[in-house]
């Protein structure tokens, strides 16, 4: 393969330079200028015979042309590899879902569709490829939201939802907020699913949801964004804190956290790293699914509420 891109590369630099060769112009000061330098800096005796130097001017394009068409062949390589590993998953994700199967989520109203465990889109009607700005809303089979740009933002969040769902076996509702195809915000509540195979395992997420934007839903949106700092976001309308579980040391440090602990007060007083703690909040934000320390004392707050053990040597 490289010795074809190689010969391939370098016989169409040739009649490419072959072809510069034969237009009606002379040769450019700068190409004569490269020239020299490069003579001088590699101690080359300068050759005084112009054709001498007119040989080195073709020389020096074939050398640029063959690596244009080296590098063009790449890219086209490249592209076209991507191409077919997207048709052939296209392929691939088709024949997970059946006739049954489709035919169950297209009858559904609103938005709706499922995912496989990596969060890949198995499949979604017609209403919410139209929501994502696909034009047949088969073309989201193989893809994920990071390559849906009216959503992609949020992606993280969507991820950490589907995985939620899956390791509780229990449904989560959601209330999105985000801008669709016809470039207007909407608002909508969905509801996430385990999806069970028929011998009860886990093997993705199922997702129906309807649109609720009006007048007081992007009131709602406004105030949200204030609250948040973002305008398009996900929020988790049920929790389940039952669920999440957490190390000796993480309950340790979210309930030092808080009661207005810093991150370095919390090391000296567990007598660890100031990164070991930083290490650990950001696991415990991930098991939480929040994004700053405000969003976790938030939940952390209902979640001890919870639990009946308390560290009170702490007091």
């Amino acid at each position: 393969m490289h010795v074809l891109l190689a010969v391939t590369s370098l016989f169409g630099g040739w009649q490419l330079t072959y072809v510069i060769a034969m237009l009606p112009f002379n040769m450019p000061d700068f190409v004569e200028s490269f020239i020299r330098f490069w003579l001088s800096v590699t101690k080359t005796k300068y050759l005084g015979n112009p054709e001498d130097m007119a040989t080195l001017a073709l020389l020096l394009y074939w050398i640029i042309t063959s690596l244009s068409i080296c590098v063009f062949i790449l890219i086209c390589n490249t592209v076209a590899r991507r191409c077919f590993h997207a048709r052939k998953m296209n392929h691939k994700m088709k024949n997970k879902i059946d006739d049954a199967q489709r035919k169950f989520f297209d009858d559904l109203p609103g938005v709706a569709g499922c995912k496989d465990k990596d969060s890949i889109f198995l499949y979604s009607n017609a209403e919410h490829g139209k929501c994502v700005g696909l034009q047949n809303h088969q073309d989201i089979i193989g893809r994920t939201v990071q390559d849906l740009p009216c959503i992609a933002a949020c992606s993280n969040m969507y991820h950490q939802q589907d995985q939620e769902v899956m390791r509780s076996g229990e449904t989560l509702q959601i209330f999105d907020v985000h801008p669709s195809s016809d470039q207007q915000w909407h608002a909508y509540i969905v509801t996430k699913k385990p999806w069970f195979d028929d011998d009860r395992n886990v093997i993705g997420t199922i997702f129906n949801g309807c649109d609720i934007t009006n007048v007081y839903s992007m009131a709602l949106c406004s105030a949200l964004e204030k609250w948040s700092g973002r305008a398009q976001n996900s929020y988790a309308l049920t929790e389940n804190f039952s669920n999440i579980k957490l190390s000796p040391r993480e309950s340790e440090i979210l309930f030092l956290v808080t009661r207005g602990k810093t991150a370095k007060l919390t090391a000296s007083i567990l007598d660890i790293s100031y990164r070991t703690v930083e290490q650990y909040m950001e696991a415990i934000k991930l098991k939480f699914g929040v994004r700053n320390k405000i969003e976790l004392i938030d939940k952390a707050v209902e979640y001890q509420s919870t639990q009946v053990k308390t560290f009170q040597q702490f007091f």
